[in-house]
């Protein structure tokens, strides 16, 4: 315990932690502190239900019905369900209504699907053309990813347009210096001219072998896919940067190989790594709004929501005043798991 009043109990999984969370509440009423006073959150329904049970058993042990009962007067449950109990004691206060319903697990993923789709579908026609020159083919994923990280940690939609750049700027330092744009050409035309070579090259070799074969294959394919462009797609540089033929014919094959090395300095692939970040943090602010207003049209709120409006309420001076009078102490169990909302 330090000067802070708080009173931290680290252990490994299976240790116990929880069974000490009750019996300390048991403690805490018996030094008189109320169980309407309480308020103990844990992270899944059934470690909610457990805890309870818990301490009502051990109260009940002890001869403290009264208290027992009272237990179920006190903030104790999951995270989420400690925050709706708050929204709904304070709703005049959160300015929602009583009976606003909760999204159960599961119906929240189809309403999410619901309210984004026709932002996904008029961003998809971009963020395709960039994506699969760069190989990415889970962007609407890594959409879903983002906002849900923007949301459990209260980041808003338009806040999503710095997190774009700082993105940007992380990858930018991993990567090397880009070579200008003419070098940028050159390198397009050196590559394809070595790669056509290799493929005449081992066409016209005495290696059979499966490795060189299967390289042979590769090379051919890309060619046909590229011929009339020039221009290849970033999977396939690396795919090319990756070639290992056999022993005797490794030496018509390292030109394509040392040219595509060099794809990550390419002024290209650069450009369109930035563009792709931008699109799908644009796409995922546009779809946070979109589901944000689907949600309030239908008079609905999700978990996370619960989180971020408890949040908001317990920045009201009148709000932590009443509490303040009648609450007299606060566990957090899996505190590792909760929300940083």
């Amino acid at each position: 315990m330090g000067n802070s009043g708080i009173r931290l109990l680290s252990a490994s999984a299976g240790s116990g932690k929880t069974y000490s969370l009750a019996l300390e509440l048991v403690r805490c009423f018996e030094r008189d502190v109320r169980p309407e006073g309480v308020v103990a959150t844990t992270f899944t329904n059934k470690a909610a239900s457990e805890l309870v049970e818990s301490v009502r058993l051990r109260l009940l042990e002890n001869g403290r019905w009264k208290e027992a009962q009272r237990v179920f007067d006190g903030y104790m449950g999951t995270v989420n369900s400690v925050c709706g109990r708050l929204l709904k004691d304070f709703a005049v206060e959160a300015g929602l209504s009583p009976t606003l319903d909760v999204l159960p697990e599961g119906e929240d993923e189809v309403a999410f699907q619901i309210s984004i789709s026709p932002v996904i579908e008029q961003q998809a026609p971009a963020i395709d053309t960039v994506a699969r020159r760069l190989g990415f083919e889970d962007w609407r994923g890594q959409v879903k990813r983002i906002i849900d990280l923007a949301r459990s940690n209260g980041i808003a939609p338009d806040k999503l347009a710095e997190s774009s750049v700082a993105s940007w700027n992380s990858v930018k330092n991993l990567l090397p210096k880009p070579l200008s744009k003419n070098s940028g050409e050159d390198l397009d035309e050196e590559l394809f001219a070595a790669l056509g070579k290799a493929a005449e090259d081992l066409s016209a070799g005495e290696d059979g072998t499966k490795k060189t074969k299967a390289v042979l294959d590769t090379l051919k394919g890309i060619y046909r896919r590229h011929y009339s462009a020039s221009t290849l797609s970033w999977a396939d540089w690396e795919r090319l940067r990756k070639l290992a033929p056999a022993v005797k014919s490794r030496e018509a094959v390292e030109p394509v190989v040392e040219a595509a090395a060099l794809h990550p300095a390419h002024p290209r692939f650069q450009q369109d790594i930035k563009e792709l970040i931008s699109l799908i943090f644009s796409c995922s602010a546009e779809a946070m709004e979109a589901f944000a207003a689907y949600k309030k049209s239908q008079g609905l709120i999700d978990f996370v929501d619960q989180e971020a409006l408890s949040l908001r309420l317990l920045g009201k001076k009148e709000v932590r005043e009443t509490l303040e009078e009648t609450l007299d102490v606060l566990f957090v169990d899996e505190f590792q798991d909760t929300s940083p909302i």
